[in-house]
């Protein structure tokens, strides 16, 4: 039994994995927004560093590609 392959999603996968996520994200909120009002400074920071780590490794990977 291999449980890790190795394997790739078309574009329209992805598209159709980034909508449900979105879907349940919004759904989640709707439903936790006592619990969410308390916290969106966490998430809001946590949002920040993840959105800025992705973007300094990629700007270190194309500043290596060429």
């Amino acid at each position: 039994m291999k449980t890790f392959r190795n394997w790739t999603l078309a574009w329209w996968e992805i598209g159709i994995l980034e909508a449900s996520l979105i879907a349940l994200g919004i759904a989640l909120g709707v439903y936790f927004v006592n619990f969410l009002k308390e916290g969106l400074i966490a998430f809001v920071v946590i949002a920040i560093v993840g959105l800025l780590y992705f973007i300094v490794f990629r700007i270190k990977e194309v500043s290596i590609e060429q």
